[in-house]
C-alpha cells in the first residue's frame, strides 16, 4: 500500500499529471449506495424463509440499482464505446446462429 501511494506521488511530481479521475469513484459510489438500498428494501422486497430467493431477488435488485446508479452517475465516451462493442459481439453471434 505504501509503495503505491509513493509511485502516485511520483507521478505527480515527475509527469505533473494526476493519473486517477473522480470517475474511479463511482463504481464505488454506485455499490456503496444499491448495498445500503439493498438492505434498506430488503424486508419489502424478499420473503422471510426461502433462502435460495432471497439470494435471487436480493442479486438481481442488487444488478438492477448497480446498473442504474452507474448510469445516473454518467457514461464517458469510452465505456459507450465499450458497452457498443459488447452488444455488437453479443447481437453478432445471435445473429449468425439465425443464418
Amino acid at each position: 500500500m505504501v509503495v503505491n501511494v509513493v509511485r502516485l506521488i511520483q507521478v505527480r511530481m515527475v509527469l505533473k499529471i494526476q493519473p486517477y479521475s473522480l470517475d474511479f469513484l463511482k463504481p464505488i459510489a454506485a455499490a456503496t449506495l444499491s448495498s445500503l438500498l439493498l438492505i434498506m428494501a430488503r424486508r419489502w422486497l424478499l420473503p422471510d424463509g426461502e433462502l435460495l430467493l432471497q439470494l435471487g431477488l436480493g442479486a438481481i435488485a442488487l444488478a438492477i440499482s448497480y446498473g442504474a446508479f452507474l448510469a445516473l452517475m454518467g457514461i464517458r465516451p469510452e465505456e459507450k464505446l465499450i458497452l457498443q462493442r459488447i452488444k455488437q459481439k453479443l447481437l453478432g453471434n445471435k445473429e449468425k446462429n439465425k443464418k
